[in-house]
């Protein structure tokens, strides 16, 4: 807070940039890292589908939490649940994502943004073509159970 920076673009290339300001015991603290350098780490049991990358906060604590989550080019997702709500911003690829039951689920190209309500059943997917990369701003702690629909 009150410390004079420089944001910059250079390229022919749009550039894309995320800023978190969290209130830390310390205070406000700067944070830089480079896509290079983004630790992801494979979901187990997606066959090498999904990935994801913690940037700031801790997965398995109550507080907010920030990361990053890729999908494959043609991933077609799979019904599941979080215990919390949290926020998407569409970074790479044509993504969707929708509650189940919804029809006529529309693409999200790169730049959109959408909302989870905690315990609703939904399911996200990545169109053919390029790999799918969306940032993600979560209340708490991050958990994910599959959903089942019930046959009547």
């Amino acid at each position: 807070s009150g410390v004079r920076h420089v944001t910059t673009c250079k390229g022919k290339d749009d550039c894309l940039a995320y800023l978190v300001f969290e209130k830390s015991a310390g205070g406000m603290e700067a944070k830089t890292i480079l896509a290079k350098d983004i630790p992801w780490w494979e979901v187990p049991n997606t066959y090498g589908n999904v990935k994801l990358a913690w940037v700031w906060g801790e997965r398995e604590t109550p507080e907010p939490s920030g990361f990053f989550l890729w999908f494959k080019a043609g991933f077609p997702g799979f019904p599941h649940t979080h215990t919390e709500s949290y926020n998407g911003i569409v970074v790479q690829g044509s993504y969707k994502h929708w509650e189940v039951g919804e029809k006529n689920v529309p693409v999200l190209p790169v730049g959109s943004t959408f909302w989870q309500r905690g315990g609703a059943p939904h399911d996200d997917s990545c169109e053919a073509g390029q790999d799918c990369i969306s940032y993600f701003r979560i209340d708490g702690k991050f958990d994910i159970q599959p959903f089942q629909a019930t046959k009547k």
